[in-house]
Parts: structure tokens; C-alpha cells; sequence
């Protein structure tokens, strides 16, 4: 009988074995399968502001951690599994109730991890909260429904879902709402940043907003959407980002300056 048993438990091991390892290479085929299709618009893993570098670069941290556990747990587990597998004929293991020793290890550990991701993260959360230094392009960004309004004071210029900037200068965007919350989000600037409706305060106080400062790194048109579940319509809330030198920048501002023809 216990014989019979073991029998049917290794069975059924090599069953779920068979089952776990057609899932994973369905799962391996469907992710190479994925990066050979076309560029995706809204992806974060190619960053092209310091904003963005500071996010993704706290991304890669986790990820590693992440894959060193599990490298450390999938060998722990397997070792287990192979060196105190049930024999036949095998007497019933003695049972242990603690040992002090481990549960050090198992609790100092992932305590260290916990620090080397917060360090970086509290970091990271200062540095792109941080106003850039210099001569910032300041444009006032309110989310409508459903659509983007980009004002440059500097220039005097206003535009809708489209919004022009320059390489390498830093810019500050300040973030209001003319109806409802909104979310402000282009993947390859940086992260989500809410955008609020203007609260009345008493008289002499700056109305408080919301900011997003970067700096971006190269030239090219990014896409991005309002993250906010905002209406009917939110799914329509789209925007776009066109990096473009200083010199075209500059071009594109002389060219919105102009009169409109007639």
C-alpha cells in the first residue's frame, strides 16, 4: 500500500511537472513573440529625460532584487525537493519547531534589501521634486474635458494636444484642471502627475498645483494620455510631445507668433 502510494505521488509530480513546464514555455514564446512586433508608443523602458532615468533606473534596482530572490529561492526550494524526498520505507521525519539561527538570517536579510531600494527611492523622490536650476521653459498645462491646453507665458503662445520643447533646456511644467481631476502621463518623460482643479485660498496665497521639471535628452515625438478616468470621453484624452533642437524650437515659436493669414 505504501508502495502503491509513492507510486501514484510520483505521478502525479511528474503530471504537475509536465503541465508547469508547457505553461512556462507558452509564456516564454508569447514574450519573445511580443518584442518582435512594432515599437510601442506609451513604453517607460526607454527613457528620455533625467526624470525618466531616475524612475526606470529605481525599475531596474527592483527588477535585479527581485531575480536574485528568486534565483536564491528557486535553489533553496530544488534542494529541498531533491535531498529530502520521501524514500520508501522511510520513517517519519522528526519535526522541528524553530531555529533561531534562520530565522535571523530570513529576517536581517530581506530587511537589507528593504534598505538598499528605499535609499534609492527617497533619492530619487527628492531629485525630480527638486526645481531645475537655470533658465527654465515654465509651460502652464491644464487638462480638459477632453483635451490639453499648453500655454508658454515666455512667448505668448497657445496650443492644444500638442506640446512643443526644446533639448537640453530644462523645463517646469505647471500642472492645473479647468473641470475635473486628470492625470498628466507621457511613459518616456517620466511618471503620472495628477492634475488638480485650482482650490480657492485666502487672499495673497499661491493657489496650489502641481509640478513636473526634467530636462530632455533627445530629439523625437512622444505620446502620452490622460491616466485619470475622466468622463466618457477619457479614452480620447490623448497628447503628444515633440522634442525638437533649440534652433527648430525656436523656429516653431516665430512661426505660432504669427499672424494668422486672412
Amino acid at each position: 500500500m505504501l508502495n502503491q502510494a509513492i507510486g501514484m505521488k510520483n505521478r502525479q509530480l511528474k503530471r504537475w511537472t509536465r503541465h508547469l513546464t508547457r505553461a512556462l514555455g507558452v509564456m516564454l514564446v508569447a514574450a519573445l513573440l511580443s518584442a518582435c512586433g512594432e515599437e510601442y508608443l506609451q513604453s517607460t523602458i526607454n527613457p528620455v529625460t533625467d526624470y525618466g532615468e531616475i524612475t526606470h533606473n529605481i525599475y531596474v534596482t527592483v527588477f535585479w532584487w527581485t531575480m536574485i530572490i528568486l534565483a536564491v529561492v528557486s535553489a533553496v526550494l530544488a534542494y529541498v525537493l531533491i535531498r529530502f524526498r520521501e524514500k520508501p520505507g522511510q520513517e517519519r521525519p522528526k519535526p522541528i519547531h524553530g531555529h533561531m539561527g534562520l530565522e535571523i538570517a530570513w529576517t536581517i536579510a530581506p530587511a537589507l534589501i528593504v534598505v538598499a531600494i528605499v535609499i534609492p527611492t527617497i533619492q530619487g523622490v527628492f531629485a525630480i521634486q527638486r526645481p531645475p536650476e537655470g533658465d527654465a521653459l515654465v509651460v502652464e498645462v491644464t487638462g480638459k474635458r477632453y483635451w490639453w491646453k499648453f500655454h508658454y507665458p515666455e512667448y505668448g503662445v497657445t496650443t492644444a494636444n500638442e506640446l512643443h520643447l526644446p533639448v537640453g533646456r530644462p523645463v517646469s511644467l505647471r500642472l492645473e484642471s479647468g473641470d475635473v481631476i486628470h492625470s498628466f502621463w507621457v511613459p518616456r518623460l517620466g511618471g503620472k502627475r495628477d492634475v488638480n482643479p485650482v482650490v480657492a485660498t485666502p487672499e495673497g496665497e499661491e493657489p496650489k498645483r502641481n509640478w513636473m521639471h526634467f530636462t530632455l535628452k533627445e530629439e523625437g515625438v512622444f505620446w502620452g494620455q490622460c491616466a485619470e478616468f475622466c468622463g466618457e470621453a477619457h479614452a480620447l484624452m490623448g497628447l503628444r510631445v515633440v522634442s525638437q533642437s533649440e534652433e527648430a524650437f525656436q523656429e516653431w515659436v516665430d512661426r505660432m507668433k504669427k499672424p494668422a493669414p486672412t
